[in-house]
C-alpha cells in the first residue's frame, strides 16, 4: 500500500534514535484495521456532498447576520468605554457630579462705610537709625448700606509705617514715609481680609482711588473680592469709603515668576 510505505519511510526518517525503525513501523501499521479512520466532522468541510443537520449552536455560528451584529456591538461597547473614561481611570466610575455644568461668573457690589471714631494711634517708636517705626495705626468704618449682604461689616484699616527724618527740621507728620497697609471687613458669618499692599507718601485726598483684593474667611472662604475704594469725604470727620467690585469663587492668580530673555 501507498500509504502503509509512506509511513514506513517517514518514521524512518524522523525517528534516529530508535534502534529498529522498521519494526516501530510494522507495529504502527498492524494497528492500523483497529483504529477508526473518520475524519473529525467539520460542517464546512471542502468537498462533502451533504452537511449535517445544524443544532442551534451550529445555526448561531452560521449566521453572518448574526456575528456581524455581534461583532459591531462589541467594537461600539469598547469605543465608548475608552471615550468616556480618562487613561487609567474606569468609565463606570466617574461621578456625574464632577461633570462641569456651568461657568464661574462675577457678582458686582457697590458698599459704602462712614468713619466711626478716631483714628488708633498704634505705637511708636524711634530707632537707633533716626527712622520713626509705628505699628498698629487704625481707622474704623461702619457699614451704612451694601448691595450685597456679605459686605455688611465693620470696615478696618490697618497700616504699619516707617518715617525717615529729612535733612531739614519738619514736624514728624510731615517726614516722609513708607506704609504697608491692609484692610479688613468683618462680619458676623466670617472676613474679608486685603492682600497688604505698600505705598510711598500715602495722603489720601477726596477722590482718590485705591485698588484692594481681599481673601474670604469663614463662611465666605474660597471667595475673593477686588474692588475700588473711593474716599468721599465732605469733610475729615464724616468721611465715607465707598467700594465698587466684584466677588468671584476661586483664588487670586500665583505670584508672577520674574522674567528675563534667554542668552
Amino acid at each position: 500500500m501507498n500509504d502503509e510505505r509512506f509511513l514506513k519511510d517517514w518514521l524512518k526518517s524522523s525517528t534516529d534514535s530508535s534502534a529498529s525503525p522498521e519494526a516501530a513501523a510494522d507495529k504502527v501499521v498492524a494497528r492500523l484495521p483497529q483504529v477508526d479512520q473518520r475524519s473529525r466532522w467539520w460542517p464546512l468541510r471542502p468537498g462533502r456532498r451533504s452537511s449535517p443537520k445544524a443544532t442551534a449552536r451550529t445555526r448561531l455560528m452560521l449566521n453572518p447576520m448574526s456575528a456581524v451584529v455581534a461583532g459591531l456591538l462589541t467594537i461600539a461597547t469598547s469605543v465608548a468605554l475608552l471615550v468616556g473614561a480618562p487613561f487609567g481611570q474606569d468609565a463606570a466610575v466617574v461621578p456625574a457630579a464632577e461633570v462641569e455644568t456651568g461657568r464661574v461668573q462675577p457678582l458686582d457690589f457697590t458698599s459704602t462705610y462712614a468713619f466711626d471714631r478716631q483714628p488708633h494711634a498704634g505705637t511708636t517708636e524711634l530707632l537707633p537709625n533716626g527712622v520713626s517705626r509705628t505699628t498698629g495705626a487704625a481707622w474704623q468704618f461702619v457699614p451704612i448700606e451694601a448691595s450685597d449682604p456679605r459686605l455688611n461689616g465693620t470696615l478696618t484699616f490697618t497700616n504699619n509705617l516707617h518715617r525717615y527724618p529729612p535733612e531739614e527740621i519738619r514736624p514728624i507728620m510731615e517726614w516722609p514715609e513708607i506704609q504697608i497697609g491692609a484692610a479688613r471687613i468683618q462680619t458676623d458669618e466670617g472676613a474679608w481680609q486685603e492682600v497688604p499692599q505698600v505705598s510711598y507718601n500715602a495722603d489720601r485726598q477726596p477722590g482718590d482711588i485705591v485698588h484692594r483684593a481681599f481673601v474670604g474667611e469663614g463662611a465666605y472662604e474660597g471667595l475673593i473680592v477686588v474692588a475700588s475704594d473711593t474716599w468721599q469725604p465732605p469733610d475729615m470727620r464724616n468721611v465715607k469709603v465707598l467700594l465698587e467690585g466684584i466677588i468671584v469663587e476661586g483664588g487670586l492668580p500665583a505670584d508672577p515668576v520674574p522674567w528675563a530673555p534667554e542668552d
